[in-house]
């Protein structure tokens, strides 16, 4: 609740970036597959996301896989982090710096996809926060 009542925006980790070769960049403030997906159509690719990547705390894990669902994570929002896009050695200096955390990858195509355990994982057809 502490996050959500006082949002600790990811500032040093966007002074590191700033000097790094930053493709795109947004901030999921609206939910992560909404927001990867204004990245992925803006930037003409399809973005992979592979949940075991994503930097959940072991209650939110729990949760999820003893109700089997997952949309906490993918689609609520207000996290206020960013979700960046940049080459891939760029990507795994800034992580071994402790600066990013690498949650999945840029290939051709279009969309958003998320694999869990190796395969494509269904998405429920929830969408992030609608402004209007």
């Amino acid at each position: 609740m502490l996050a959500l009542q006082r949002p600790q925006l990811p500032l040093d980790a966007w002074r590191y970036l700033t000097k790094l070769d930053v493709h795109a960049a947004i901030d999921i403030s609206d939910g992560l597959v909404q927001d990867a997906g204004h990245l992925a159509a803006q930037s003409g690719v399809s973005i992979v996301i592979e949940l075991e990547r994503l930097p959940l705390s072991s209650p939110v894990q729990q949760w999820c896989a003893h109700h089997g669902n997952w949309d906490p994570p993918l689609f609520g929002g207000e996290d206020y982090q960013l979700l960046v896009a940049m080459p891939p050695e760029l990507a795994r200096q800034a992580q071994t710096d402790g600066q990013v955390r690498i949650i999945g990858r840029v290939e051709r195509g279009q969309g958003v996809s998320v694999l869990h355990q190796g395969r494509v994982f269904p998405l429920s057809g929830t969408q992030g926060f609608q402004h209007f």
